[in-house]
């Protein structure tokens, strides 16, 4: 089984562009998370792909510093660049949910939005 639930908070504005010939949106989001290791806490930052659907509200409702839970699965991305093969692993989201607002936001919270359309990277 590859699932992963994570929640911690947006260290940048989500990144958002198209992808593919029929302009599928795709979000990038950037999540530190707190882990508790060897008695003190620790953050460590995950790398986030949404699409379809939840890319496009990840992108008109979240901003830098709110607090989100993203539920999806590990993928392995790799590349070229000048000879050299670059490895990242990363989530592949299907749920995000906007725990908190962040400073200055109107929205409502919590919002929760599901997406079949991540399987366009399967």
């Amino acid at each position: 089984m590859n699932k992963v639930i994570l929640a911690g908070t947006l260290g940048n504005d989500p990144e958002v562009e198209t992808v593919g010939s029929n302009n599928t949106p795709k979000t990038r989001l950037s999540i530190a998370v707190q882990e508790y290791t060897k008695g003190e806490y620790v953050t460590v930052w995950h790398s986030v792909t949404v699409l379809g659907k939840t890319a496009e509200y990840c992108g008109n409702h979240l901003s830098k510093g709110c607090a989100v839970a993203v539920e999806g699965k590990v993928q392995q991305d790799n590349w070229e660049k000048d000879g050299q093969k670059h490895y990242r692993t990363s989530l592949l989201a299907h749920n995000v949910q906007r725990l908190a607002k962040a400073k200055g936001d109107s929205g409502s919270t919590p919002t929760n939005i599901d997406d079949d359309e991540a399987s366009l990277l399967d």
